[in-house]
């Protein structure tokens, strides 16, 4: 599954953001935050329906906004064209697959295995 386009939105420090990513290696460049780990934890959290560097969803949030979203774009050699939304708004959390609710977080998490590589996981 390649992902193609990325839409963020008040996630962290990230008010808004549409990235479209290339077929092969992207490299996320900037300042101590700027929002880079904000962008992977953004597609962690719309695949594995929780955030990698917290259990208290709330922090996720932007500070001021009431709500969160993520939507990708994949595209897959068996499955053609793929959309993927995750929304939070005050507690609630939608899941959707072209459209479509999904009712659970691995149906999403399957698509896309993720690995998570953390400095301080041996410690």
């Amino acid at each position: 599954m390649l992902l193609e386009r990325l839409d963020v939105l008040n996630v962290r420090n990230i008010a808004s953001a549409q990235l479209t990513l290339h077929a092969g290696v992207n490299l996320f460049v900037g300042a101590n935050g700027a929002g880079k780990t904000a962008l992977l934890e953004a597609v962690h959290l719309l695949f594995c329906g929780r955030s990698f560097r917290t259990s208290r969803s709330e922090g996720l949030v932007r500070r001021g906004e009431d709500r969160l979203s993520v939507a990708v774009r994949c595209r897959d050699e068996q499955l053609g064209a793929v959309r993927l939304g995750h929304l939070r708004d005050r507690g609630r959390v939608e899941l959707r697959r072209n459209g479509q609710p999904v009712r659970q977080a691995s149906a999403l998490a399957a698509l896309l295995p993720i690995q998570l590589l953390l400095p301080d996981l041996g410690e």
